[in-house]
């Protein structure tokens, strides 16, 4: 069952939770929305809540449904508990990205966002693109996928410094298979998870992390044998790591003359950049013109993201076979 911590550092944070409730909760009388929103912040009364000093004083605590439940059950409600923890999980999100310097280039992706395929863009769509980038994070689903992705990393144990054989990348494909239940007893099936997400989920249990120059994908300081048991208990029979494979015996066709692919998201693949080794990929987004793909190995280039246009994806009969696509 979901547990939350939580911490508010500025009154804008209340005011997030707020808006969230009255988005959620508009059958609810507004005094007694933020009057359940204090007490599911441990205070007695919204007056109290805001008379905290946040400056010197920042809430931490643990979201008490029971609290919040209670109070709005007395006044003649029944409250469901998604409502407060996706106001919940979007305040910890927001710590995380308006917070001057803490985390300025995290993003739903990962860490940045992908450049490979867009060399030819401006300063500013580059920065418009990483802009919308985090703040899809914002999003009522990537909460949702924070929320997912807190009951998988919150079970791992700190180490004291960095573990490099499982990171972020591995993790999310865990989280991705988890499905989570909310406090009233409300089952959130298992949904794709991004790896940015992800690392929004292990900040909040208070982890850190370990980045890496132009790729997406970071490491924790968190146990690795833990990390393989949960994969063992939530993925049975699925976690075993795919790699890059040497691809021979292809014989070279004229581009106009391979096999036209067709992928939706969450698809396994492979992609052989001319033909001599092809690497694990996911499917994570499809549009009417490009596919964005995720790199599953080597390790240097786990998680990071790619986009190819939709007529660039063919096969070679061979590598059709082999379930490849080549470029």
């Amino acid at each position: 069952m979901l547990t939350l911590p939580i911490r508010i550092a500025f009154a804008e944070h209340i005011d997030s939770m707020k808006a969230d409730l009255t988005k959620y909760c508009p059958e609810i009388k507004s005094s007694h929305r933020v009057e359940a929103l204090a007490r599911a912040l441990g205070f007695k009364t919204y007056a109290a809540l805001r008379a905290r000093d946040l400056l010197f004083s920042p809430i931490d605590t643990e979201v008490d449904w029971p609290a919040y439940r209670d109070y709005l059950t007395d006044k003649g409600f029944n409250p469901t508990a998604k409502p407060l923890y996706l106001a919940a999980g979007r305040a910890n999100i927001r710590l995380l990205l308006e917070m001057k310097g803490l985390e300025p280039n995290l993003t739903r992706q990962g860490i940045g966002v992908d450049t490979l395929h867009h060399q030819g863009e401006t300063s500013q769509q580059y920065a418009k693109r990483f802009g919308q980038a985090r703040m899809d994070l914002l999003l009522d689903s990537s909460v949702e996928e924070v929320l997912r992705a807190y009951t998988v990393v919150s079970r791992i144990p700190f180490t004291r410094t960095i573990t490099t054989k499982h990171g972020a990348y591995k993790l999310k494909h865990i989280a991705e298979k988890a499905s989570f239940t909310y406090p009233d007893g409300q089952v959130s099936p298992a949904k794709y998870v991004p790896t940015g997400s992800l690392i929004c989920a292990a900040l909040t249990a208070g982890f850190w992390y370990k980045s890496y120059p132009d790729s997406q994908n970071v490491h924790f300081n968190m146990l690795q044998k833990a990390i393989e048991n949960l994969d063992f208990e939530i993925r049975p029979g699925e976690g075993k790591e795919r790699k890059a494979i040497a691809v021979k015996g292809v014989t070279p066709l004229h581009y106009t003359k391979r096999t036209v692919e067709t992928f939706v998201a969450g698809d396994k693949a492979w992609i052989s950049w001319g033909g001599k080794k092809a690497l694990p990929v996911t499917v994570t987004e499809v549009d009417d013109g490009y596919y964005s793909v995720q790199i599953e190995h080597p390790k240097k280039d786990a998680g990071n993201i790619h986009s190819l246009r939709l007529d660039e994806v063919r096969s070679t009969p061979e590598l059709a076979c082999l379930n490849c696509v080549t470029l």
